[in-house]
C-alpha cells in the first residue's frame, strides 16, 4: 500500500524540525522515551497562546486524529488518500520535507486547523514512529485502534439492515 514509507530515512524526518525540538527528541530518544509518548506529549501540550485558527481552544486529540490519519494512509486503502498514495509512490525521490508538507496538506482538514509549522511537527513525530518500527509492524499495532468516523459509519449502515429485520419480525 504505501511502500514510500519504507525509503523514507528518519534523519530526513528529524532534519524538518527546529533545532531545540529535534535536540529534545534526540535526548528522550536516547534516552528510551518512545516516539509516540514524546508525540502524545508535543500534541498534548502546545506552546503557550497557540490555538487552533479560528478556534478558542486546542484539540486534546490531536495526536489521535493525526494517528488515526496516517493509519488511513499508511495501512488501509482508504480512498480519501488515493491521490496522495499516488503521489507519494509515484517514483519521485522523496525528501522529509516533501512528504511532510504532502500529507500536512491533506490531512489538515481532518485533522482541524492547526498552525501549520505545529502540525508539520507532529506529522514528522508520527511518520517517525512508522520508520523506526517498520510499517507493517506499526500497521499492526494500530488495527485495534478505534475505528475513524467514516469507517464507524461504515460499519453501523451494514448492520442496519439486521437491526430493521429484527425489529419487523414478530
Amino acid at each position: 500500500m504505501s511502500d514510500w514509507i519504507d525509503t523514507l530515512p528518519e534523519e530526513e524526518l528529524l532534519g524538518e524540525l527546529s533545532p531545540p525540538t529535534r535536540r529534545v527528541i534526540e535526548q528522550l530518544v536516547a534516552a528510551g522515551v518512545p516516539v509516540e509518548a514524546i508525540g502524545q506529549t508535543m500534541a498534548g501540550a502546545p506552546i503557550v497562546g497557540i490555538a487552533p485558527k479560528g478556534s478558542t481552544g486546542w484539540p486534546l486529540d490531536l495526536w489521535q486524529r493525526v494517528v488515526g490519519e496516517l493509519r488511513s494512509l499508511i495501512c488501509t486503502d482508504d480512498a480519501r488518500y488515493s491521490r496522495l498514495r499516488e503521489t507519494l509512490g509515484g517514483g519521485k525521490l522523496l525528501t522529509g520535507a516533501l512528504v511532510i508538507a504532502y500529507v500536512e496538506k491533506a490531512i489538515a482538514v481532518r485533522v482541524g486547523e492547526i498552525e501549520s509549522s505545529l502540525l508539520a511537527s507532529i506529522i514528522a513525530v508520527g511518520l517517525l514512529c512508522i520508520v523506526k518500527v517498520g510499517k507493517e509492524a506499526w500497521c499492526k499495532t494500530q488495527s485495534g485502534s478505534p475505528r475513524q468516523p467514516q469507517e464507524a459509519e461504515e460499519a453501523h449502515s451494514a448492520s442496519e439492515p439486521h437491526a430493521q429485520a429484527a425489529e419487523s419480525s414478530p
